[in-house]
């Protein structure tokens, strides 16, 4: 944030650079003072402005503001990205061919379902390593308090005809 009020020190000095900024930018001056000495932060869309009245890049005034972190790494594949993506296509697929009033439903159990298993595949790779007889392993001969199964969800006969 220091490096954000120098640079607003360094571009408002000289008789009226503040109201000329504040013209140009749309931002009050009143705004703009209270940044450059400490008090508070720009929001999103005064950043933005500011951004273009100052002919910063916006990701650069963002990184000295602490929105975003000094190194942004943003793979260029992402592999469940493109996985989620294909299989949203698959499924724009199937129900292309079926009355639109189905589609929520085929949708929201399609999914639901599929978020199920995530969370029972979770937990099953998050589990404690089990020794050959099954049980959890947890360094000593005392039993383990495993928690109880999570209920299922019941399909009933209308869902079920249509899933």
């Amino acid at each position: 944030m220091e490096e954000f009020r120098a640079l607003l020190r360094d571009r408002m000095r000289g008789r009226g650079a503040q109201a000329r900024l504040a013209e140009l930018s749309g931002i009050p001056s009143n705004a703009l003072g209270r940044w450059r000495d400490g008090d508070g932060r720009p929001t999103d869309t005064n950043l933005r402005k500011l951004a273009l009245a100052l002919g910063e890049s916006y990701e650069r005034l963002a990184k000295m503001c602490g929105y975003l972190p000094d190194e942004t790494v943003v793979p260029e594949y992402d592999p469940i990205e493109q996985a989620i993506r294909q299989r949203t296509a698959e499924m724009r697929e199937i129900v292309d061919g079926i009355p639109r009033q189905f589609w929520p439903t085929i949708i929201r159990k399609t999914f639901d379902r599929a978020i199920d298993a995530a969370r029972d595949m979770a937990e099953l790779l998050a589990a404690d390593v089990h020794d050959p007889d099954g049980a959890p392993d947890n360094g000593s001969d005392e039993p383990v308090n495993t928690p109880p199964a999570r209920p299922r969800r019941r399909i009933i006969e209308r869902e079920a005809a249509l899933a």
